[in-house]
Parts: C-alpha cells; structure tokens; sequence
C-alpha cells in the first residue's frame, strides 16, 4: 500500500493552485513558511505534498525501501487527481523528474523545475561522491540507507547547499532529512528508461542553482533543451534553491513568469523581512541540528488541515 500526504490550505477564494512536489530524502517541510505565503500574497493559492514514505507518516520500512520511481510518479498523479483543475506544477529535483514523467497524461497549465535531476546527474554525484568518501558509499549500499550518505551537517552543505549559506539553515535542513527508497536511488543509478515526455505544449520555466553540487549545470541545461526552452541560473545559490538566503528572487521570477503566462495576477502586498529561509524548524529523523538558530516570526500563518491519501499496490 502507497501512503502519501497533501497538506491543504486554507486558500484564496478564486485564482490558481500551485502544487509543489519535493525531492529526494526531503518532505513538504522544505516549502517553507515564507516560501509558500510569498505565492499567496501574489494571489496564488498554494498546497505541498509528501510522497510515498515522506512528511513523518509512518510506513512500512521494506514497503518504502522498495517503491519505485513509478510508484513515486503515480503518487503525483494522485496527489494532482485531488483538484479542479489541474494545478500548475512546481517541482524540485526528484520531484521535477516525476513530474515530467507524467506531465503528458497530467496536462497542467504550467510547470516548473526546480534544479531538475535526471538519472545521469544523479549517476554523476553518486560516482564523484564515491570517489571521494568510498567506505560511506558502500554502508550505504550494504545497510540499502541512502540518509547514511548524510552523516553530518557538512555533509548535507556539499550536496544541498552553497558555502555562503548561514549554519542555521543548513543545520535545520539537516535535522530533517529522512530516509529515502533505496530502490528508487538505484534506478537513477543505473539510469533507467525513463520515458521524456518532451512533446507536450505545456509552457516549461527550467531553474537551476550555480553552486549546484547535486545536478551539474550541464544536466540542468540539457532537460531545458528538451522543451525549448533555455534554463535560468541563480548564480551564487545551491541546490535547495527554495531555502537558501535567496528564496525570495527565486519565487519572484516564478510569479513573474506566471504573469506572463497569465496565470496569475498582479495583487501586491507587502512581504515582512526575513532572517533566513524560513520558520521550518524541529526534527524529523531523531538528529539534532548543530545550532537552532533564531526563531523566525510569522504574520497569520494559514492553518493546514493534512489528507493521508491510500492506494493498494
């Protein structure tokens, strides 16, 4: 049995529907607070989801050890079934290769990737990581754990974030990270036959991160070729670019690039400045984060009510 999660909003009346789809060993708690409040404040309704196995809910640990890219693509494809219409789709890493899995039979108005990997940039740093840490790479393999691969918050900085980013919100990230479908690892690493949904008239936007040390920028490059279209890079950011200091610029160009599409509109309200990437705090794998850093405030969050979504297998 496949269990996911959707964390629903309380959500502007009217206007469009974002859904943002993580990426590997993260869940819905890497759209931030204020990642997901600036789209509303724009006048964009926004819902995160957790695929199978991810956001705390507990599974079966051979079930999720063991689910397959296809398992993860469909659980999209539920996660979407849940809306009307289709939302526009943003997705980062894994997640932005799940939805071009299915982006032909989803159909959505627009979509986004976020440093998009695919099996050949994750075939990449898993050698290179090999390479350099060989006795971490095969306890990972022997005990079939890829969280092993991230043993400290130093760690978590060399895949997910760049040099300039603060501890705090490397430590944060690092406190959360949870364990992920060693299955679905493999498949990357041995580069399936991933079918490209290339031949699709749905509007693409390709955002990648300079100090990427996840997806090199070349692989960022060649899925935005596949559309037509030519990637975007934030130059000083990492791969986590929704939590890195520069989040902000990152939604900025989404909204504007929605407005262009018209799909959204040009509501305008005022942003309170912020520390850092945002108020996700507290821990999700049992790892205590180096420092806590400085609680970071929040006008009026929107309450969440969660929807554990159920489909056999």
């Amino acid at each position: 049995m496949i269990v996911m999660t959707l964390d629903h909003e309380r959500s502007l009346s009217g206007g469009r529907t974002i859904l943002f789809v993580h990426g590997l060993l993260h869940g819905s708690w890497c759209w931030s607070e204020p990642w997901r409040e600036y789209f509303h404040r724009q006048g964009i309704r926004t819902q995160v989801g957790n695929l199978p196995g991810h956001g705390g809910i507990r599974a079966d640990p051979s079930e999720q050890r063991w689910a397959s890219l296809s398992d993860y693509a469909d659980a999209v494809v539920q996660m979407v079934a849940g809306y009307h219409p289709t939302p526009i789709l943003v997705g980062h890493s894994l997640g932005a290769l799940l939805i071009q899995m299915r982006m032909r039979e989803l159909h959505p108005p627009a979509v986004v990737l976020l440093a998009p990997t695919d099996p050949t940039a994750f075939r990449w740093s898993a050698w290179h990581h090999f390479w350099r840490e060989p006795g971490l790479f095969l306890r990972v393999h022997r005990q079939q754990s890829p969280l092993l691969a991230f043993p400290t918050p130093e760690a978590c900085r060399k895949r997910f974030f760049s040099d300039k980013t603060p501890n705090r919100v490397v430590d944060r990230c690092f406190a959360r990270l949870e364990e992920e479908s060693y299955r679905v690892c493999l498949e990357l690493l041995l580069r399936p036959k991933v079918v490209w949904r290339a031949q699709t008239d749905t509007p693409v936007l390709v955002l990648g991160a300079g100090q990427d040390r996840s997806v090199p920028r070349r692989a960022t490059e060649r899925v935005a070729r596949l559309y037509g279209v030519q990637a975007e890079f934030f130059e000083e950011a990492g791969h986590d670019l929704m939590l890195e200091p520069g989040w902000q610029q990152v939604a900025e160009r989404i909204v504007s690039w929605l407005r262009e599409l018209r799909l959204a509109g040009r509501r305008r309200l005022p942003i309170p400045a912020r520390q850092d990437s945002g108020s996700w705090r507290g821990s999700a794998n049992g790892r205590t984060p180096a420092s806590q850093g400085l609680p970071v405030t929040f006008d009026e969050p929107q309450p969440r009510r969660r929807v554990t979504v159920l489909s056999d297998r």
